[in-house]
């Protein structure tokens, strides 16, 4: 009588691999990405021993390897393990590939895409490749199958996916890509395809308008879509209205949102706002936006269009007016706040020379504060905040350990120019003084947006390297693509003034700086200090005089008493000097010194006072506001 043993093992029955597999869709609804991981392995593990051990062929029971591996590269893909997710990806488009195919060279489709779930693979493959770092074999992938065989034709176009079978998604990620590739042409191409499927997707067209599309194929293409969408109504009403009258009740059916034949008056204006700010036409941009709010008053993504093309016009009071009012509208809106960030940083500067307020630096750190716990700083408009408020601080260590923390993010690196400007600031002559590597930084956000900010930074870290040539150079296009920017005139000049021959073309450059700009106070000093040097004094006194009509600033008014006083009216001169002191911290000792000067001047003589002494109180009001460049030594 035979025995059974107890160690004996019955056959292992099939498991159902189908239920594992729709288990593990429903938690990868649920996020529950390592479950999902799990459970997938199993069910692989499961199909391939029916496969190639108990030769099962039930169909009911088992999920095809294809669709497992691609739900595990999804898995892994969520989890952030990019170089797995594709070695998973490949696995599944390699079972997808009959065998011994072959692609004529007529058809530019990939023979194995058959339907929008292939295009979707392989967009997923190429996504993975992007994550991992690759960005030139994920284009590749995104544009042509994998060959199977080394004679498989290489497809080198996105037609490599069949155009029925793209969707926005991938058109709108194959054009980051081609931008980030600086493939301008085709990365406008599919931008293009992209705005045409979605005319409201405002972040498209923001980014469409940096590729300077002419703003009359974007109304056409909003226009085709409006007309496209109606008729779509007309047809579903007509066939709703139908089955009504037949009996059927017209709730079974979808009702089409209306929706006008034209597109509406405000897309119109923001299309045309964005290309003429782009094009530099900010006096344009600024009558479409300002149009814009009056249709939607107090909607910070328009006042942030708006503040921005004022920064760009270089009216910068209303640009901070409008900032502040994002701030007291909705704290936790960090959308491009950095640049809100470098303006403050800019204002600190000159309050910190004695051209700007000395409270802007608390703005700036109240900004910083609220944007880091709006995002849990993890924004880089955050991140680049802080490290703007750290240079005004100058603690340039904590800066830089900011600004590193903002270039790392992914969607930095290739995009956020203000994060480049940041670090070209703090590698700066006002700050690390390493302008060679600043000036690769001010180079590179330059690419990614032409942007004043980014040209005076170039200019500026060339002239600290000695590279005056270069520096007229980017001087000159910067002048060539803003006309009308006062502070690129005034940059203009600043560059010519450093050599001899070129004084008089920095005149030049100052006075039309201040016919578009008359508050411009850098130029109206740069403009009185030239005119002065070369003795022409009574020029001088007409710019100082001209500029105190805007704003009565101390440094506008030693420079007037020079002028005056070179020309022998010292008791105007005093008078100058006078008010400077009583807007300074230095009135006691200025009031004092030139009290003295009256009254040597009257106990002694009419004779006028010693100019050294004129010279000693401006040399005091000078230096209490923090700058010796325009003492009288100098001039």
């Amino acid at each position: 009588m035979a025995t059974t043993s107890p160690y004996a093992v019955s056959l292992p029955q099939q498991v159902n691999t189908t239920h594992l597999y729709q288990e593990a869709k429903r938690l990868f609804q649920s996020k529950l990405y390592r479950s999902v991981e799990s459970l997938t392995l199993l069910c692989i593990s499961a199909s391939s021993k029916a496969e190639t051990t108990l030769r099962v062929k039930s169909a009911s029971a088992t999920v095809p390897l294809v669709d497992l591996y691609e739900l595990l590269g999804d898995a892994i893909f969520h989890q952030q393990y990019f170089k797995r997710a594709i070695s998973y990806y490949r696995l599944a488009v390699q079972h997808k590939h009959p065998v011994g195919i072959k692609i004529s060279s007529s058809n530019r489709h990939s023979s194995w895409i058959i339907n929008p779930a292939d295009g979707q693979l392989q967009f997923k493959l190429a996504r993975s490749l992007y994550e991992s770092g690759d960005m030139a074999q994920a284009i590749v992938e995104i544009e042509s199958i994998p060959p199977s065989f080394v004679d498989l034709e290489i497809l080198t176009t996105l037609e490599s996916i069949p155009p029925s079978f793209v969707d926005l998604e991938i058109l709108t990620t194959l054009g980051q890509w081609y931008k980030q590739a600086n493939r301008a042409a085709d990365s406008l191409r599919v931008y293009k395809q992209a705005y045409a499927l979605a005319p409201y997707a405002i972040e498209l067209l923001e980014i469409i308008a940096t590729l300077k599309v002419d703003e009359a194929e974007l109304t056409k293409a909003v226009k085709e879509y409006h007309s496209s969408r109606f008729q779509e109504h007309l047809v579903t009403s007509s066939q709703t209205t139908a089955d009504s009258a037949s009996g059927i009740s017209a709730s079974t059916f979808f009702q089409a949102p209306t929706i006008a034949a034209s597109p509406p008056e405000w897309l119109t204006h923001l299309i045309q706002g964005l290309s003429c700010h782009h094009r530099l036409e900010s006096e344009k941009a600024l009558d479409h936006f300002q149009r814009l709010l009056a249709l939607f008053p107090k909607n910070v993504f328009v006042m942030r269009l708006t503040a921005h093309a004022w920064s760009f016009h270089e009216i910068e009071d209303q640009a901070m007016s409008l900032y502040k009012q994002i701030q007291r509208i909705d704290k936790l809106y960090s959308t491009e706040m950095d640049r809100y960030a470098a303006l403050l940083y800019r204002r600190c500067l000159q309050s910190s020379s004695g051209t700007g307020n000395a409270r802007e630096d608390e703005v700036l750190q109240r900004l910083a504060t609220e944007l880091m716990d709006a995002t849990q700083a993890s924004s880089p408009e955050a991140l680049v905040s802080v490290a703007y408020f750290c240079l005004v601080r100058k603690e340039y260590e904590a800066a830089a350990s900011f600004v590193e923390r903002a270039l790392s993010l992914p969607q930095v690196h290739q995009q956020h120019a203000e994060a480049w400007r940041c670090r070209g600031h703090l590698r700066g002559p006002t700050a690390l003084n390493t302008p060679s590597a600043a000036l690769v930084d001010f180079l590179h956000a330059n690419a990614m947006e032409k942007d004043l900010a980014s040209f005076v930074g170039i200019v500026e870290t060339n002239m600290a390297m000695g590279k005056f040539r270069d520096a007229a150079t980017a001087a000159k296009e910067m002048v060539l693509l803003y006309p009308k920017s006062a502070r690129a005139l005034y940059t203009l000049g600043t560059v010519m003034a450093k050599s001899p021959q070129g004084v008089r073309e920095s005149i030049k450059a100052y006075s039309k700086a201040l016919r578009l700009h008359p508050r411009l106070l850098d130029a109206t000093l740069a403009l009185c200090t030239t005119y002065l040097s070369l003795g022409h004094h009574p020029e001088a006194e007409a710019c100082a005089t001209q500029a105190l009509k805007y704003e009565t600033h101390p440094r506008v008014l030693i420079l007037l008493a020079k002028a005056l006083s070179n020309q022998s009216k010292h008791k105007e001169a005093l008078d100058q000097l006078r008010m400077c002191c009583s807007l300074t911290a230095a009135c006691a000792e200025g009031n004092s010194l030139a009290d003295t000067m009256t009254t040597t001047r009257s106990a002694s003589s009419p004779a006028p006072p010693p100019v050294a002494a004129t010279a000693a109180a401006s040399r005091l009001v000078s230096s209490r506001l923090g700058d010796s460049r325009i003492s009288v030594e100098q001039s």
